[in-house]
């Protein structure tokens, strides 16, 4: 039985942005027992699953034309948070900040992805950068310190999104997230 490849859309992080985010990671030794490849950070709009060729192409097609309508916009690195218990996270992520063109888009690449048949989850939009998963660390996560850290080494990283991605995941290598598609927003 031949496995279907696994495909998410997602916005790209600035090549300055990701080296930050992955350097601070470095520098204060969180305790995870892993870590994102820096290239591999992303804010993801809506993950696919298993993908048919077919759909896919057609996807493809849908989003070019979905994409003209909308603008660029900036976003700002804001915070961090996690995903799981209070005394140890399974999903560590920085977030930016408040972006209606980002909502907007994820709704719109959402929608696209329900034409043409795609199952989504239909949970609540929460924009995140994953940077590490499952806290190992004996006490109890605290994580006040850390965002004093974080808010005084990235003051407010910002990078413009002029585009965003079709990524397919590779569980075997490092990167493990390929693009096979971009699309461009309107430049109007």
């Amino acid at each position: 039985m031949t496995v279907q490849p696994h495909y998410f859309i997602a916005v790209t992080i600035d090549d300055k942005v990701k080296q930050k985010l992955a350097s601070w990671c470095e520098n204060e030794h969180l305790p995870f027992q892993r870590f994102v490849h820096k290239q591999d950070l992303h804010i993801t709009l809506a993950f696919l699953g298993g993908v048919e060729s077919l759909i896919l192409e057609e996807l493809k097609e849908a989003l070019q034309v979905m994409a003209k309508q909308h603008v660029p916009f900036t976003l700002t690195i804001d915070n961090l948070g996690y995903f799981g218990k209070n005394q140890a996270p399974r999903i560590f992520w920085a977030s930016v900040k408040q972006e209606n063109k980002l909502y907007e888009l994820q709704k719109d690449v959402h929608q696209t992805c329900v034409d043409l048949g795609i199952k989504l989850e239909d949970r609540a939009y929460s924009p995140h950068i994953t940077l590490a998963r499952k806290y190992i660390a004996e006490e109890p996560y605290a994580d006040d310190a850390l965002k004093e850290k974080f808010h005084s080494y990235l003051k407010s990283e910002s990078w413009r999104v002029a585009s965003f991605v079709i990524y397919q995941t590779h569980l075997k290598k490092t990167p493990k997230y390929e693009v096979v598609a971009s699309f461009k927003l309107s430049e109007l």
